[in-house]
């Protein structure tokens, strides 16, 4: 039996790469809500001329415990009889058990946008996709592989060859569709009026916390490194706005947004944020967002935490 570890932070990664060994979706999977040490040694110990091959998934390795764990490993260090593939899936590489191959399923970083875009490629394969639309898509639902799967799946059934900005537009997500930049923009601005009253309008019953969660980091970490490159002054020009784009790898209409230019059919006028913020309170802000992200993951009232978040940025004073 061929033995695989896949590990890394991505779960969309992994089931892609799951999905490329087990093309017929005919597969024994051990989680540790199903797991008995019984069921994976006959999994393991049986082979003979009327048995059929067996491919087997041990998913979430990380979750099992310490006492299955030493199960799992013993067995998979001695001899296996059983033919077929056995893959394990995990957070952090196995370094005490000896697989035959080990497959990376890391996220980027979340400055690395330009490799965001290229895993946004893969996940559209074997159609092809604009860039524009592929920032567009990046800067709706941030850094999370999984809200990015659901999308680039809906817009693969609609969408012909190519998957264009205005597929985005018009199949993507009603939460997508919500004005998160404007809403944004108005929590970046400290304008704490218009925040509680557009959040009253987001905060539906399809309200997804997680990914307006998401959706924050990814707008304040950029707001971070613009204000991170630039020299503080009172005006900047559209030319400054393209340089700074290419060398932080914002998008041009949020890079302008965050200096104040302002064009005549604007629906909200731009102040110049560079101004409003320093440093460390940005960084506070990207640390409160964290926060927020693992108190949702464990059932916190949503709108309780986020009221919170939005009196703390609009009141902070550096």
């Amino acid at each position: 039996m061929k033995k695989i570890l896949i590990y890394g932070d991505s779960l969309i990664k992994k089931e892609l790469i799951i999905k490329k060994f087990f093309t017929n979706n005919n597969f024994e999977k051990l989680s540790k809500e199903n797991y008995t040490f019984e069921k994976i040694n006959t999994l393991l110990s049986t082979r003979g001329m009327f048995t059929k091959k067996k491919d087997i998934l041990i998913e979430n390795f990380d979750d099992f415990k310490t006492s299955q764990k030493k199960e799992i490993t013993s067995l998979l260090n001695n001899e296996i009889l059983t033919d077929g593939i056995l893959i394990v899936s995990s957070k952090k590489e196995i370094k005490n058990i000896n697989f035959d191959e080990k497959k990376k399923a890391f996220l980027p970083k979340p400055w690395e946008e330009d490799k965001w875009i290229k895993f946004i490629n893969e996940l559209a394969e074997p159609k092809k996709i604009k860039n524009e639309a592929s920032e567009y898509l990046l800067s709706l639902l941030g850094n999370n592989d999984l809200y990015l799967y659901g999308e680039i799946k809906k817009l693969k059934i609609y969408s012909n060859e190519f998957i264009t900005f205005n597929d985005v537009v018009e199949i993507g997500s009603n939460f997508s569709k919500s004005n998160l930049e404007d809403f944004f923009y108005y929590l970046s601005s400290k304008k704490i009026n218009e925040v509680i009253k557009h959040f009253k309008n987001i905060s539906n019953n399809d309200f997804d916390s997680i990914m307006f969660n998401s959706f924050a980091f990814k707008y304040f970490f950029d707001l971070y490194k613009v204000i991170s490159f630039v020299e503080k002054k009172n005006k900047y020009t559209w030319p400054e706005v393209e340089k700074i784009k290419n060398e932080t790898k914002v998008n041009s209409q949020r890079v302008r947004n965050f200096l104040g230019i302002n064009f005549k059919n604007d629906k909200i006028k731009k102040i110049n944020l560079v101004k409003l913020y320093e440093i460390k309170e940005l960084r506070n802000i990207l640390i409160e967002i964290e926060k927020i992200d693992r108190k949702l993951k464990i059932g916190a009232d949503h709108r309780v935490i986020f009221l919170d978040f939005f009196e703390k940025v609009c009141r902070y004073e550096n």
